[in-house]
């Protein structure tokens, strides 16, 4: 999964260690994270948030990695797997300014309970929006970001989410010019895009998203765009056996 992110010149009126997040990060900089385990509490995983923090409840059944960039040149690079008799799993990110690649895949029995693959991290900048004769007024700053990857999955499920902050905080839902593409309907007052499959098929994503930043012209903020990627099982039961595969590239 691959996520670019464009800025258009739209204007509206108007006890484990602790894992890095986007409150955590300088500007301009950002993070990636990385976990795999054969057990899980069946969890999302909120984009800019510590995804290692939904594992340190699973000691002795999981792998996490997390690494920190700043400047605007830097790049951040997590990988984790986990091997088990009854479950196989790993995932991977990469993320720098206006980039992030993540993948995660996940093998297990239907009888493991919860194994997951998860991936997650962006970056944020500093900035300012600027129209000669405008400042201190109130407007929206637009900009999209560009998803492209494959999702699959033959018994297992598979979801990627993005989602945008302003000076550390979610960007809502509520601001005009927001537009989730063609991504699945998501019950939320965040300005955030899920694509997902579940059970069974395949999920080729070609879509584009715009935020919407509502700024105070010629007043600077921090900006930042985080996704996670997520591989795991939909259900859990003590049934018959079977093997549940899902992936998110």
């Amino acid at each position: 999964m691959k996520l670019i992110a464009f800025l258009m010149a739209g204007l509206l009126a108007g006890t484990a260690q602790a894992g890095p997040h986007a409150a955590s990060v300088s500007a301009p900089g950002g993070f990636a994270s990385a976990c795999a385990s054969d057990l899980s509490s069946g969890v999302g995983y909120t984009p800019g948030l510590d995804i290692t923090a939904s594992f340190n409840f699973w000691t002795g059944h999981f792998a996490c990695q997390s690494q920190v960039f700043a400047g605007a040149a830097g790049q951040a690079a997590a990988a984790a797997q986990w091997q088990a008799a009854d479950a196989s799993n790993q995932s991977a990110i990469q993320a720098r300014m206006g980039r992030i690649h993540l993948a995660a895949s996940n093998t297990a029995l239907t009888t493991v309970m919860f194994p997951v693959a998860a991936a997650g991290g962006g970056w944020s900048e500093t900035m300012s929006v600027n129209v000669a004769g405008h400042a201190g007024e109130a407007a929206t700053w637009l900009f999209t970001v560009d998803a492209t990857g494959l999702l699959s999955a033959g018994g297992g499920s598979a979801h990627v989410m993005i989602n945008a902050y302003k000076n550390g905080l979610e960007l809502e839902m509520g601001v005009a010019g927001f537009d989730k593409g063609g991504s699945d309907p998501l019950g939320t007052d965040r300005q955030r895009a899920v694509w997902g499959v579940s059970r069974s098929g395949s999920r080729n994503i070609v879509d584009t998203v715009t935020f919407a930043v509502p700024v105070t012209l010629g007043q600077s903020f921090v900006w930042g765009v985080y996704a996670t990627a997520s591989a795991g099982i939909p259900g859990w039961g003590p049934g018959g056996p079977g093997t549940l595969v899902s992936s998110a590239a």
